[in-house]
């Protein structure tokens, strides 16, 4: 039974383990065994399925950390850019915090906007693109950042959006490793039922059909005692 269970296996063993069964079918299946070698085609199947997703897997693991590097990015340049604002409007207050042009573009202060990681930030950003755009704001303050802020939004945007996107690819593939998992177990049991058919037939033993499958690892060999001390 534990030979066709993969499921506490980890990925790359499943693949060394189903590997291991096809080339020993395929090493019989070479020597001219004409009903192994039709047992060997369908494992052979699964490794060539376990190698493209295993490609697939690490693309996206790939493309996440990717991401997860942009969406760093465009959190530094958002604030950056929210930073700069924040500069000239104090400018314009003549630091006064409690002028209305700072109190109408920052009224909760600098943190408020800058701390939160983007994704939680875009609201705020958007709200503060509006605050820069309306009449309150003086017309200098308004074409020195308008668009700076604009553009950092939209790239906030598409790098969140990327990330989702990204996560969503690799759930989608996570799903399809735990299918050739089953598709796996499934095809070894009936490989390992095929070979237990051909051994009756054949007046094989059992030890025939364990020669296709890794062997089990043997349990550790237990000390002998020491003898006593006189």
């Amino acid at each position: 039974m534990g030979r066709r269970t993969l499921a506490a296996r980890s990925w790359d063993d499943v693949f060394s383990y189903v590997a291991a069964v096809a080339d020993a079918l395929g090493l019989a299946a070479d020597d001219g065994d004409k009903e192994v070698a039709a047992l060997a085609r369908k494992v052979d199947a699964l490794v060539v399925r376990w190698e493209a997703l295993d490609t697939e897997r690490r693309a996206r693991a790939r493309a996440i950390g990717r991401c997860n590097a942009l969406v760093r990015r465009r959190d530094d340049g958002a604030d950056r850019a929210t930073t700069e604002l924040h500069h000239d409007a104090l400018a314009a207050a003549r630091q006064d915090r409690a002028h209305p042009v700072y109190q109408h573009l920052f009224p909760d202060g600098l943190v408020a906007e800058t701390k939160p990681s983007l994704e939680s930030q875009l609201p705020l950003l958007r709200a503060l693109v509006r605050r820069v755009a309306a009449d309150e704001t003086p017309a200098a303050i308004r074409k020195a950042h308008h668009d700076v802020l604009k553009k950092a939004l939209s790239l906030g945007e598409a790098a969140v959006t990327a990330r989702e996107d990204a996560y969503a690819e690799a759930g989608r593939t996570t799903a399809r490793t735990v299918a050739l998992r089953e598709d796996a177990d499934r095809v070894l049991l009936g490989v390992e039922g095929a070979l237990a058919t051909l051994a009756s037939d054949r007046k094989l033993d059992a030890s025939w059909v364990d020669t296709f499958f890794p062997a089990s690892e043997a349990a550790p060999k237990k000390k002998k005692p020491a003898p006593p001390t006189p």
